[in-house]
């Protein structure tokens, strides 16, 4: 009975070395896809549109300097330009 006991033993030792060998090598092949995917979707992003380079909250130099999204880095677009007279729907008196 303890030779026995000795051989179960051993081979349950080799068994649990057995399988944590398999699941070490199961995360590291898992590990390397991953970082091989990860590394993949970083080379193909697509670059900046022309002109993107600065904020877009930045605010012209100057005195008549307007604050808007649009007004320093919209790619030299100017601010919607709003007509003073009014509603063209309705006229308010």
């Amino acid at each position: 009975p303890a030779q026995r006991l000795k051989k179960q033993r051993a081979a349950k030792a080799l068994k649990s070395k057995f399988r944590e060998k398999q699941k070490e090598m199961e995360h590291a092949k898992r590990q390397n896809d991953w970082k091989s995917f990860a590394g993949m979707a970083g080379g193909k992003r697509k670059s900046a549109p022309v002109g993107v380079g600065s904020s877009i909250f930045a605010t012209e130099e100057g005195v008549n300097a307007k604050v808007g999204v649009i007004s320093g880095g919209g790619g030299g677009r100017k601010l919607t330009n709003v007509d003073q007279g009014g509603s063209k729907r309705h006229k308010f008196y």
